[in-house]
């Protein structure tokens, strides 16, 4: 259905800034866009149709990966929170491929924070999601990460991964930590 309705915007004679404000870009009352909601979803599908008509409308990839909704979350960190490894993993591959420095990379991914002080690593330990956080944990390897900045980081609680995962009774996890 995205598709038709790309094809019917630029039908319309759409330019490519009104297809970025009014398609791509729009949020809805919560301050969601299209590609928020395709992450959330878990729509691997919804997310590379969008991709593919920001490219064509000239927008600047970056933008959706590191764009923030009302509570400071990105897709990166909304597909991390709600445990969907195959849409993290796309993600990351795109953003590696973006025009983003390896810097702001890891800044605006892996060590972002979203208005409660929480980072992706914090989110995925909350949620229990070992997996998540063996891919976080990978990929700050490979960002060469002083990974202690993310094991022993302190959450806006002052709570550690370890202290999270007693608390939460996710016994795996402190394992791996």
């Amino acid at each position: 259905m995205l598709k038709k309705l790309w094809v019917w915007a630029k039908e319309e004679k759409l330019n490519p800034s009104e297809l970025k404000k009014k398609l791509l870009l729009a949020k809805d009352h919560h301050g969601y866009t299209a590609w928020d909601r395709a992450a959330i979803e878990c729509s691997l599908e919804a997310l590379e149709t969008l991709w593919c008509c920001a490219k064509e409308a000239e927008l600047n990839s970056d933008i959706l990966l590191v764009a923030q909704n009302e509570k400071g979350n990105t897709a990166w960190k909304m597909a991390t929170q709600e445990i969907h490894l195959e849409v993290m993993k796309t993600l990351w591959v795109w953003a590696k491929n973006a025009s983003l420095d390896p810097h702001e990379l890891t800044k605006k991914l892996l060590l972002a924070k979203d208005k409660y002080g929480y980072t992706a690593w914090d989110r995925a330990a909350i949620e229990g999601n070992l997996e998540a956080l063996e891919l976080l944990w990978n990929w700050a390897e490979e960002k060469q990460i002083n990974k202690t900045n993310l094991s022993l980081a302190k959450n806006v609680k002052r709570k550690t991964t370890w202290q999270i995962a007693a608390q939460e009774l996710h016994i795996e996890m402190m394992k791996k930590v």
